[in-house]
């Protein structure tokens, strides 16, 4: 299943949701893996965060911005849950995980 530029929900530890945007999925060694980015990460509101009007200056102790920081980016094996539903599971293998990132550096900037 090609779930490239699909949205998802996910959770994190102490159980906050946000959104990730699923950028690519490739196999490797026969398993599935997936880049993800954080999507909508901006704080601010729509007013103070206009992009189209570069001279608009908001007060920044009235809101959080974070606008300007590189979005995150993740790197999870696709897997299935005892009921059989897809699932993302983090790569624990260091020596795994710099082979996939590798991998996953030419898929995204090299395609």
């Amino acid at each position: 299943m090609d779930n490239d530029n699909c949205l998802v929900k996910m959770q994190d530890e102490k159980g906050n949701e946000y959104d990730m945007l699923i950028l690519k999925e490739f196999s490797h060694n026969n398993k599935r893996y997936a880049i993800l980015t954080e999507f909508d990460t901006c704080n601010c509101s729509d007013e103070c965060c206009d992009k189209k009007d570069k001279d608009h200056k908001c007060d920044s102790h009235h809101h959080e911005c974070n606008c300007e920081e590189e979005p995150i980016v993740c790197l999870l094996e696709i897997t299935k849950d005892e009921d059989g539903k897809e699932i993302f599971k983090s790569i624990d293998d260091d020596k795994l995980f710099e082979e996939l990132a590798g991998k996953a550096d030419k898929i995204l900037y090299e395609d």
